[in-house]
């Protein structure tokens, strides 16, 4: 592993920043050629012999967004989703932040949540018992027919929404931008899906609690991007929206849990981050 600050990156489907496209993104890690996190092995010497590809972060010099070098590939396996949630810790942890968002004023006797990358509907499950309608997107078929069997209605994720548009009183984006090759592309998705007056929630690791915590295991493949509430405040306001609540949670090694919702809606905001 080696600091470097050399301006190396850019091009790949887009040029320069994966969020505000400027070209002045730093080299700033090598993690040198590692294998796909996720993709295990039984068998110590398949292990040995499996794909080595390039790791490296770079540093947007505009809007701060932590990001791989775009010439990394994103092989099948590194799109991995979170699957469901086993550990009582993150069961309670979700379980929270679903009553958090069910106490906002705006969300009223029948209100229309999104999840947008739903797993086996976990996190949704709190809203329907409430009353409320919901509907995930998924990008794993398997685990999309297994929500929508459960009665938590799931499409297998195929990249088009348009027909679903403005319709969302809150959009749950729960470490979801992490994955996204487009980080800009991604939230106007999820802004487009927000009903007026409605509530974006995200959640993300926190590219601060990976320096400080020394975290650099959570760097992979998969992960193309690494937030901050800086970085995620400028997208937003690129796309109307304005963060009103935000704090820091210690699950993960830290992470931060924010709502943000349109700049012109009637609403109280908080810029602490707790």
């Amino acid at each position: 592993m080696k600091l470097i600050d050399t301006p190396v990156f850019g091009g790949l489907g887009r040029d320069g920043c994966r969020s505000c496209g400027a070209a002045t993104v730093s080299a700033v890690l090598e993690l040198g050629d590692q294998p796909v996190a996720d993709d295990l092995f039984d068998d110590a010497d398949a292990a040995l012999q499996a794909p080595r590809y390039g790791l490296s972060l770079g540093s947007c010099g505009d809007c701060g967004l932590i990001q791989l070098d775009p010439a990394t590939p994103a092989p099948a396996v590194a799109a991995h989703g979170h699957g469901s949630a086993y550990s009582p810790t993150v069961l309670e942890h979700e379980n929270q932040w679903a009553q958090e968002l069910l106490a906002l004023p705006h969300l009223g006797d029948r209100a229309l949540v999104l999840d947008t990358s739903s797993g086996d509907g976990g996190l949704l499950r709190p809203f329907a018992i409430a009353g409320h309608t919901v509907r995930g997107w998924e990008r794993d078929g398997a685990l999309a027919a297994r929500a929508s069997a459960a009665g938590l209605p799931t499409a297998h994720l195929d990249g088009n929404h348009d027909h679903e548009a403005g319709q969302y009183d809150v959009v749950l984006a729960n470490h979801t931008l992490s994955h996204a090759d487009d980080v800009d592309a991604a939230v106007q998705t999820l802004s487009d899906a927000l009903a007026p007056g409605g509530t974006l929630a995200v959640e993300f690791h926190s590219a601060m609690g990976i320096l400080t915590g020394g975290q650099f295991d959570m760097i992979s493949h998969a992960h193309r991007s690494y937030l901050s509430l800086t970085s995620l405040h400028l997208v937003l306001e690129r796309h109307g929206l304005v963060v009103t609540t935000a704090k820091t949670l210690p699950l993960h090694g830290g992470v931060v849990r924010i709502q943000a919702s349109s700049a012109n809606a009637d609403r109280h905001r908080d810029d602490t981050v707790a």
